[in-house]
């Protein structure tokens, strides 16, 4: 699958720049964060699932980059947006997290992250290697990285993303375009389905008062389901494109 992207001769402002970037194929969600509307984040994947912020905080870099920080008790709810049964998914964020205190929930659709019991999926920051982590669980049987030795908790902003391939139930993660490691299902995975609200930056609000929330911030969040999940290679290419964003 290609994620190429054509980047214009002649400069551009950032604002349009950012809104161009296109979303990838079978995307369910792509938020740029361009513009800030207040207290929603615009999904520009054609699907319609805008974002409500609560509490997270529009903020521009020195290049014009919109994007939330979060400072440990906000979150933005999407609702029941980005279902996954039993096709392969797909995460994507770049993140911006000065440290890791305890956990902390960068992309979540479940209903208690440290309740594997509750089918859905999560992508979140831990204190010890694996730093970055992909849980995905169909309420019996549950699959995570077993490894990730780079903590990208550094106050720079670092391309994280995360793959679940529903064809051989393996999860794997990437910091900055570089595979950090994977993980397999100890048996055959069932439907990840779930009614709970897909939430950036916290455990979903059932799991009080045990709730992880996110120190940090988060900019060009997209979640693509089915088809092609893109390889080592391509998050490097898409690393590479974008990390003049974030001054990397």
């Amino acid at each position: 699958m290609s994620v190429g992207l054509t980047i214009p001769s002649i400069p551009i402002p950032l604002e349009v720049s950012q809104k161009i970037i296109p979303p990838l194929a079978n995307s369910a969600l792509h938020c740029p964060g361009y513009l800030p509307l207040g207290a929603t984040i615009k999904d520009w994947s054609g699907n319609g699932n805008d974002g409500t912020i609560n509490g997270a905080t529009w903020t521009r870099s020195n290049k014009g980059l919109w994007y939330l920080s979060y400072d440990g008790n906000d979150y933005v709810g999407f609702g029941d947006v980005c279902k996954v049964t039993t096709e392969s998914f797909a995460l994507m964020t770049w993140i911006n997290v000065p440290a890791i205190a305890g956990v902390e929930v960068l992309i979540q659709k479940e209903n208690e992250l440290a309740v594997t019991a509750d089918a859905g999926y999560a992508f979140y920051l831990r204190t010890s290697n694996p730093y970055l982590q992909l849980l995905v669980t169909d309420g019996t049987t549950a699959v995570t990285a077993s490894a990730c030795a780079t903590n990208p908790a550094d106050s720079t902003w670092h391309f994280c993303s995360g793959n679940f391939n529903s064809a051989t139930d393996v999860v794997e993660v990437f910091i900055d375009g570089v595979s950090q490691g994977t993980g397999t299902a100890g048996a055959a995975m069932g439907s990840i389905d779930n009614t709970e609200n897909l939430e950036f930056g916290r455990d979903y609000n059932d799991n009080t008062p045990l709730q992880y929330y996110l120190v940090g911030s988060l900019c060009l969040n997209r979640i693509q389901i089915g088809g092609t999940l893109l390889t080592a290679a391509q998050y490097l290419s898409i690393y590479n494109r974008e990390r003049h964003l974030f001054n990397v």
